[in-house]
């Protein structure tokens, strides 16, 4: 969860927020807050974890919501802080409400899995199409998951191959070659493209399917 965090937060237009850890401390200190975000999920799973975690709810306190993200994740991980499922998974509810896709689909998690809130498959299903319609490719694989496999809803493989090939598009690999093998008994040529298209994104299983089809 931290590496998306980390990895959101580059993804900024040039000239960057800062080059290094010390840079993008030194900037965090001059309430630049998308410099504390960085800096912070550089730390948060590694052994600084508590510093890191202090970063990113620097980041929080000053209204970037990848900063709140960040401590989202330190909370339901465990890490640099106590634990606290409850307090992660109302921060994602409350970030998906500002159109943060991944929150939208950490909180999904959290409500299929009824991690810190009651169990509730319909508000997770919800949350994963929210996430998914933001073009979150996460998103959209918990909803060909939970198609898939009944989790909470009436299993349906057409639902479930649809959402996969959506996560597919949006270059998740596993996706890819989920969608191919649902669709496989009845549409044997889509499910090579598929499967080929999970072999490109770098899948090594699907190139060896693929060697074999």
């Amino acid at each position: 969860m931290i590496s998306l965090v980390l990895a959101a937060a580059l993804a900024q237009p040039a000239p960057p927020v800062c080059s290094d850890q010390l840079a993008c401390e030194a900037k965090c200190k001059q309430k630049i807050w998308r410099a504390c975000v960085i800096a912070g999920a550089a730390l948060a799973e590694g052994p600084d974890a508590k510093k890191g975690c202090a970063l990113l709810d620097t980041a929080c306190k000053g209204k970037d919501p990848m900063g709140c993200y960040g401590v989202a994740a330190c909370l339901a991980m465990g890490k640099g802080v106590k634990q606290d499922l409850a307090k992660a998974a109302k921060m994602y509810e409350q970030l998906c409400s500002k159109e943060l896709p991944s929150a939208c689909s950490d909180a999904g998690i959290a409500y299929s899995d009824g991690a810190g809130v009651p169990k509730d498959a319909a508000k997770g299903e919800a949350l994963f199409r929210k996430s998914c319609d933001f073009q979150d490719a996460t998103g959209c694989f918990n909803l060909g998951r939970m198609y898939h496999k009944g989790l909470g809803v009436k299993a349906d493989n057409a639902k479930s191959a649809a959402f996969y090939e959506k996560a597919c598009d949006l270059n998740d690999a596993q996706s890819c070659a989920n969608a191919a093998a649902i669709v496989e008994p009845t549409d044997k040529a889509k499910s090579k493209e598929l499967v080929s298209r999970a072999c490109l994104l770098g899948l090594q299983k699907a190139c060896e399917i693929l060697g074999q089809m």
